[in-house]
Parts: structure tokens; C-alpha cells; sequence
């Protein structure tokens, strides 16, 4: 196998650990918002059940991205020893190339959902904060 064939899975690990990262940061502070509408007195249990669900998802998406670094690591390992004549390790290395992409493709759909979701629960957090919050010169209820 050509020098460029394990390059590839090498080069897309930093794309990998970046979109790691990212969901990382993002379900760092879902823990964190999460964390302060349990504190809140009168936060609508609807409304948390969803937060903890988006959480759950993003946890789902993070293991597959971890899982598709690793098995892009072990391809592009498989890959630098140059033992390509076994047919069976050109195999092993175009299984884990293919599992490690589904794997990807998988967490952008669970991000896409997570993001989805994320609007409507935006929205339904604003709705509850209106409904719960008067006007303090004339007392009355905003919505």
C-alpha cells in the first residue's frame, strides 16, 4: 500500500479531536445550564427532562467520536507497518477506515438532532420565563 493510503487516516484525527472539542465544550456548559435550572425555584420539569436528554445525546455523539479516533488511529497504525501483502491486514484497515467514517457520519447526525432540539427548548425556556415573570411597574404577567 502507497505511503498516502495511511497518511489519510492520520491527517483526519485533528479534525477528529477538534469536533471531540467542540462537543465537549458544548456539553460542559448543557451540564452547567442544566446545574442552575435544578437550583431555580419553579423551572418547568419538562423543560429539564429535555435539557437531560439533549446531554444524553451529546454523550452518545462524543463515545462515537472517540470510538472513530481510535479506530482511525489503529488504521493509520496498521497501515505504517507496511505488511500489505497479508490481504488480511489490507482488510482490517479498509474496516476500520469505513467504521471510523460511519462512526463520524453517525455523530454529525446526533449533533444535528442535538441542534434541532436545542432551538425548540431554547424557545420553550423563553416561553417559560415569560409566563413566570411580571412587569415590575404595573405587576401583570408579560405573556
Amino acid at each position: 500500500m502507497e505511503i498516502q493510503t495511511w497518511i489519510i487516516p492520520i491527517t483526519i484525527l485533528p479534525a477528529v479531536f477538534l469536533f471531540i472539542l467542540s462537543t465537549s465544550n458544548i456539553s460542559s456548559t448543557l451540564g452547567t445550564e442544566i446545574n442552575q435550572l435544578l437550583e431555580k425555584a419553579g423551572t418547568s420539569k419538562t423543560l429539564i427532562k429535555r435539557k437531560i436528554d439533549q446531554l444524553k445525546r451529546l454523550h452518545i455523539a462524543l463515545t462515537t467520536k472517540y470510538i472513530s479516533a481510535i479506530c482511525f488511529a489503529l488504521s493509520g497504525f496498521i497501515g505504517s507497518i507496511g505488511i500489505f501483502e497479508e490481504t488480511i491486514m489490507n482488510k482490517i484497515y479498509l474496516i476500520l477506515m469505513i467504521v471510523g467514517i460511519a462512526l463520524i457520519i453517525i455523530a454529525i447526525i446526533h449533533m444535528i438532532i442535538f441542534a434541532y432540539k436545542a432551538i425548540y427548548n431554547r424557545q420553550l425556556q423563553f416561553k417559560d420565563k415569560i409566563e413566570t415573570q411580571t412587569c415590575a411597574k404595573c405587576g401583570e404577567k408579560y405573556y
